[in-house]
């Protein structure tokens, strides 16, 4: 865990008036119509459906990877000249155009059972939808993996029975009673269920605009019964498991505390896992290659990503955002700030790695520190000796090896003590809502390289405007779904696996759909480089520099109301992203700022 639901709730209670007044906005921010067009024509259908890669490289392009994605028929999907084994409708192949290879007999012109868009078509406005299958015919190969039959795939969403929240819909009903119990999303909602609901729109969305070779991707979601012992997730596997039988399981960034339990016990019965709450490091996907799938990077590829930026661009170069007097224009001396919170394995090894590496490459840190992630309930007295020691070291630079903790910067002022800041994103430390609640003074000397894209107005979102096109009356509920934690995003990769997988929808299909995605750069700060180099089961693979700018404002802050605090992450170069393994461009971390950057509106939940 990455410590940001803990961190999430230790904000509630830390700062009860400021999350009141951002809930009240943000339900206002959320009912206003969309600004983009959801009119869709239809496109030209195409001979494509299995996954080839391009026979080049090509030029960074604004759509991601999946837009460069070559796809068309592939003997390796099982089909026969008469559409495939088994039953089903004559053809001459499983996808195609009149006279040609695919088209139903008798056919003048191929039907549209998808409105793509774009041009080249893709599924649908995201940037990270795959091209175009508007058609399929044939058969589709039945059960070809468990938790897949001819009409359907199963699909289990994991969910806490502790949460509840406040919406346009009014208060959820009490989760009480709900643990261990599953439902059917196929079926009406009959309790109020901000959850539920959501899930209930992403099911008919995806399913009406991706392909999935005519079986129904069914969702169930399912209650947590013990949440935070490793016996519960056992128990919550074993029973959901035994209930649904699914192809698929999704952890629901409603799901809290422990989960490898749950995971391994899924894994171990051949279910696919998709989605996290955090960064994990490379073994853990390792362990059942290709049956855990995740958006965000490992911490192995993240930490390679900081510390190459630390060894090219902050090491043996001068000072250049210091507080204090006199300070810039001399030589860098570096602490090193990490946690050593054992609730947080992964993220004291994404520390450990920066130091490592940063060594590696000739940096010496004269002083060191730490921080417990669960402290905003702590006096905070660790952060003034800390701050102490690296003031009394001559620290002018201090890296931060991720995890959120609001007491180093206070403590620092407290000692009129302004250094260079340069931490290492982890979903968590780079997000604006707990940004803005450091002390502006410090972290207005702050730099962050960070795996998060570029979020704009939240209307204009493809996870809102997805949400909008199924409900135009979605309201604040679109909250829930498209401020926490990469729900659509995880649910986007699994769509995307299904499709770039074939009718012949397993393990292996989807394994090598997914690494045939071309490993391109991308040029738009909205959408990262998405593919899947070998051994790698990760989305992410590129980086973004932004500078804290306390006096700056999210693209969605100008209807917020004081005294919620101001600043925003603004992306350097206005969002340019770096190729991880690629180098930094050249200079002095501020040599590619520029003071109209825009401001990024990534938020880590609310």
């Amino acid at each position: 865990m990455n410590g940001s639901k803990t961190h999430r709730e230790d904000w509630v209670r830390r700062y009860p008036p400021l999350l009141a007044m951002a809930l009240a906005v943000l339900v206002a921010v959320f009912v206003l119509p969309s600004s983009l067009d959801l009119q869709q024509a239809n496109p030209t259908e195409t001979q494509q459906f299995a996954p080839v890669p391009p026979s080049s490289r090509q030029a960074p392009s604004q759509l991601g990877n999946l837009s460069s994605l070559s796809l068309g028929t592939s003997a390796s999907l099982g089909l026969d000249a008469a559409g495939g084994p088994g039953a089903g409708p004559a053809t001459s192949g499983g996808v195609g155009v009149p006279g040609q290879p695919g088209t139903p007999l008798g056919a003048g012109a191929l039907p549209s059972e998808k409105d793509c868009v774009g041009d080249p078509p893709r599924q649908t406005q995201d940037p990270l939808s795959p091209p175009c299958v508007a058609y399929y015919a044939g058969n589709n190969g039945g059960a070809t993996y468990a938790g897949v039959t001819r009409t359907e795939v199963r699909v289990l969403i994991y969910a806490d029975a502790e949460e509840d929240y406040n919406t346009s819909e009014g208060t959820d009903s009490s989760y009480s009673g709900l643990e261990g119990k599953c439902f059917d999303l196929s079926q009406p909602v009959t309790i109020n269920s901000v959850e539920l609901r959501n899930y209930r729109r992403w099911q008919l969305y995806f399913n009406d605009r991706y392909q999935t070779y005519h079986r129904l991707v069914h969702f169930w979601a399912c209650f947590s019964s013990d949440g935070d012992t490793a016996a519960g997730r056992v128990a919550d596997a074993a029973s959901f498991y035994a209930e649904i039988h699914p192809f698929a399981t999704i952890t629901s960034a409603a799901v809290e505390g422990i989960l490898a339990p749950y995971d391994d016990y899924m894994a171990a019965h051949h279910v696919l896992i998709f989605g996290s709450l955090e960064m994990n490091d490379n073994s853990f996907y390792q362990q059942y290659p290709g049956q855990i799938w995740d958006y965000r990077p490992t911490v192995e590829r993240q930490a390679a990503a900081f510390s190459s930026y630390v060894c090219q661009k902050v090491l043996h170069l001068p000072v250049v955002d210091s507080g204090n007097a006199g300070e810039d224009g001399k030589p860098r001396v570096l602490g090193l700030m990490t946690t050593t919170d054992p609730a947080y394995p992964n993220i004291i090894e994404y520390g450990q790695l920066i130091k490592q590496q940063v060594e590696a490459c000739g940096g010496r840190f004269a002083a060191t520190a730490s921080f417990p992630l669960d402290a905003s309930e702590m006096p905070g007295s660790y952060a003034a000796t800390n701050m102490a020691q690296f003031k009394a070291k001559g620290v002018t630079t201090v890296i931060w090896g991720g995890g959120v903790e609001l007491f180093q910067g206070e403590a620092a002022a407290s000692l009129d003590y302004y250094p260079e800041w340069i931490l290492a994103g982890d979903g968590g430390d780079d997000s604006d809502i707990y940004s803005q609640l450091e002390d502006a003074s410090e972290w207005a000397h702050a730099w962050v390289v960070s795996y998060t894209t570029y979020y704009g107005p939240t209307s204009q979102q493809p996870c809102y405007v997805a949400l909008q096109s199924v409900d135009p009356n979605v309201g604040s509920d679109a909250i829930y779904a498209c401020l926490t934690d990469y729900e659509y995003e995880d649910l986007r990769q699994l769509f995307t696996g299904i499709q770039v997988a074939g009718p012949d929808l397993g393990v292996v299909s989807m394994d090598e759909g997914y690494h045939a995605i071309p490993p391109l750069a991308n040029s738009n700060p909205a959408v990262p480089a998405c593919f899947y180099p070998a051994g790698d089961y990760t989305c992410i693979q590129d980086s973004v520099v932004e500078h804290f700018n306390p006096d700056r404002s999210p693209p969605d802050a100008g209807a917020l109301p004081q005294p919620l605090p101001t600043g925003c992450w603004q992306m350097l170069t206005n969002g340019a992203r770096t190729l991880d393994g690629q180098p930094w461009p050249a200079g002095n971390i501020n040599a590619q700022y520029q003071a109209n950057d825009i401001c990024n509106g990534y938020e880590d939940g609310v």
